[in-house]
């Protein structure tokens, strides 16, 4: 993810977690995919939001870069369906010169 030059542009509103869910069940969705951010970035924000996506039967996705906690991952194992392990090259040589 690459941040916007002009962050006053960048529309949006905070929604909580019920706000969310909500949203969701009302438009039909099956799931709830965290992405574009690592979701352990905003871990409190997606476990309480993934948490109760599970109570209310929708399945819950992250899409990850991978390093995760062992304790991120024992919280939040109950609530997820899947994960994706996002990589963007499986050359070390890649990752020193373009992610480094």
């Amino acid at each position: 993810s690459q941040s916007p030059s002009d962050l006053d542009r960048i529309e949006g509103r905070d929604v909580s977690p019920e706000e969310l869910i909500n949203h969701a069940l009302a438009n039909g969705d099956k799931s709830i995919s965290y992405t574009y951010t690592e979701p352990t970035v905003f871990f409190e924000y997606a476990y309480d939001t993934a948490k109760l996506a599970s109570e209310k039967g929708l399945k819950n996705v992250f899409v990850t870069n991978g390093f995760m906690t062992k304790e991120c991952i024992m919280m939040t194992e109950p609530y997820l369906d899947a994960a994706n392990v996002d990589l963007k090259s499986f050359s070390e040589e890649t990752y020193k010169r373009k992610m480094a």
